[in-house]
């Protein structure tokens, strides 16, 4: 899926119909025709499309300079998500978001829609400028470090109520319970371990 976001002159994000310059390309999921139409359209490798579809993606960076002149960059973050696991209890995960940026436009991709990029379409965190592309990238990056604190302060508070009632009832649901939210923290350990390498 292909859709096309720019700022309006009144600050709104807002969908358009098509590929504008100065717009949002964001990209959930793409099929091998979109991921040819984005490849030629843009200018870009196929790869810089694929890499962040792959759950086990490291965070990384990628500037691309031709005879001197900036062409296109590529940055890869792990992405904070609530899921639930086998046994339906609270859990979160990683997945990579890919951040492309060229003279003309900012396209992110995904292997699923997530909710910090649907604040950012509903502009419930702050204002954004689509046609900047340094800036509205480091946005994306903010609202990445925003959600794995809001994520983290959840988890905390999750393994105190936890904690609690194993002490009071040592039953097999809370053990699991628990496990669950340890692995949610080896998912952010390992997340943002590796981005503070890539970016520190």
């Amino acid at each position: 899926m292909i859709e096309y976001y720019k700022t309006q002159e009144n600050d709104e994000v807002r969908q358009i119909d098509g590929y504008q310059v100065g717009c949002w390309v964001h990209v959930v999921a793409p099929t091998p025709d979109e991921i040819d139409y984005l490849s030629k359209k843009l200018e870009i490798p196929k790869d810089h499309i694929l890499d962040p579809l792959d759950k086990e993606e490291r965070s990384r960076i990628e500037l691309k300079h031709v005879e001197e002149n900036f062409k296109h960059s590529l940055v890869i973050v792990d992405c904070p998500i609530e899921t639930k696991d086998e046994m339906d209890y609270l859990e979160f995960k990683t997945i990579p978001i890919g951040i492309i940026t060229t003279k003309e436009v900012v396209v992110t991709v995904v292997l699923k829609q997530l909710p910090i990029l649907e604040d950012i379409m509903d502009r419930r965190m702050e204002q954004y400028n689509t046609a900047n592309h340094i800036q509205f990238m480091l946005q994306i990056l903010y609202a990445v470090s925003y959600y794995f604190l809001k994520y983290l302060n959840s988890l905390i508070e999750h393994m105190h109520t936890l904690e609690k009632n194993i002490r009071q009832s040592m039953q097999n649901e809370e053990l699991y319970a628990f496990m669950a939210t340890q692995r949610s923290l080896v998912f952010f350990c390992n997340g943002t371990s590796i981005q503070q390498g890539c970016f520190g």
